[in-house]
């Protein structure tokens, strides 16, 4: 009796001490993410040459106008014009507060993964820290889910279109995400698969019938027109075999997701199920802007952001595997997806970019622009 007792209080010493074990592994990777996302956040903000922080700078001096419709950004760079703020703190502010904002929502309903952070660091990062008002639309865009996962309530659903609008005031992109405000309260797994394979089918059909007939060119050029040249781009350009990359990820994302949807079922009520499924909306929901993208790789952007909300997802999911080879693989997987998209991106030119950001930049360098 009195082994027993002994052996079942050594049990209970152990099991405490793999708890508090545990319990500081994941305080310490906490910290280290956070560590990593201000490194992030300096890198991108205070970077100071690429072609695209070159017209941000222009905009910023008024050498041209603000983009019709982006009313946010006029109103933060007259503010900052207004008070004597240079563009460098504009731009480290942008990203500043981007990158909480996103971070903020992934620490809030999933467990965050430093996996997800290196796959996030070779695609889609290498792209957003060139794309100042797109990098702010998606963030605001990311902060938005905050709301929409709470959609039960009809002034979450508010707070939900007010981030997008504030998102369209950085880039225009961010008004394709309204329709979400629709969705259902409760969705049924099974269904909502169902109708992820229907519009698969369907958008496939009509991408490739746009390929031989420029169907879509001709829906859109018969359309009313809003005043912004820059539609008239997204209509005329047009990309050969770039579709193809473009719905392999969609794909991929897709068929990923399923999966974690599938082996979750049994946490419905966890918070971090509700962020899984409200994912795999958002990527059965861009499957009816794929036809689109796949005429515009200017459009691609929309699909990044279904992309890194998978990678954080999917991330915080294999956390969850026991097995240590099956996490290991599952962890290679948006890896592999980062770098597949990195390549296909023109990656050397982006390499290019990557070296200059750490001697271009005001905050390492003192890099003035």
């Amino acid at each position: 009796m009195n082994i027993a007792s002994k052996n079942s209080q050594n049990f209970v010493i152990t099991n405490h001490q793999k708890r508090n074990k545990l319990s500081l592994l994941n305080i310490l990777e906490r910290c280290f993410i956070i560590f990593v996302v201000l490194f992030i956040a300096i890198l991108a903000g205070a970077n100071t040459s690429n072609q695209d922080i070159q017209s941000s700078v222009w905009e910023f001096n008024g050498n041209y106008g603000i983009k019709e419709g982006e009313w946010l950004n006029w109103l933060l760079i007259s503010f900052c014009k207004g008070h004597n703020i240079t563009f460098e703190w504009y731009h480290l502010f942008i990203y500043s507060l981007g990158y909480l904002l996103i971070f903020y929502t992934f620490f809030k309903n999933i467990n965050m993964s430093i996996v997800g952070l290196i796959a996030y660091a070779i695609f889609p990062f290498t792209i957003d820290f060139i794309q100042t008002p797109n990098f702010a639309a998606m963030a605001l865009i990311i902060f938005s889910l905050n709301f929409l996962i709470k959609r039960k309530s009809f002034f979450n659903r508010i707070f939900f279109l007010v981030f997008i609008l504030l998102g369209a005031g950085m880039q225009i992109i961010a008004y394709a995400f309204v329709p979400l405000f629709f969705l259902p309260s409760k969705i049924n797994e099974k269904k909502l698969f169902k109708i992820g394979i229907a519009l698969l089918v369907v958008t496939l059909s009509i991408t490739l019938l746009d390929k031989f007939t420029n169907i879509i060119g001709i829906v859109l050029n018969n359309l009313p027109s809003f005043g912004d040249l820059r539609a008239e781009k997204y209509i005329d350009s047009s990309t050969n075999f770039g579709f193809v990359v473009y719905w392999a990820a969609q794909l991929l994302t897709f068929s990923l997701m399923w999966i974690v949807i599938k082996r979750s079922k049994y946490d419905k009520i966890n918070k971090e199920y509700q962020f899984y499924l409200l994912s795999f909306s958002i990527v059965c929901y861009v499957f009816l802007l794929m036809p689109l993208i796949s005429r515009s790789g200017t459009l691609f952007r929309l699909e990044r952001i279904s992309i890194l909300i998978f990678i954080f997802a999917w991330c915080s999911y294999s956390k969850k595997i026991k097995n240590t080879t099956n996490k290991f693989l599952a962890y290679l997987i948006p890896i592999a997806l980062s770098c597949f998209l990195f390549a296909a991106m023109n990656g050397a030119t982006i390499l290019n970019d990557l070296s200059n950001i750490f001697r271009d930049n005001w905050l390492i360098n003192k890099t003035r622009i």
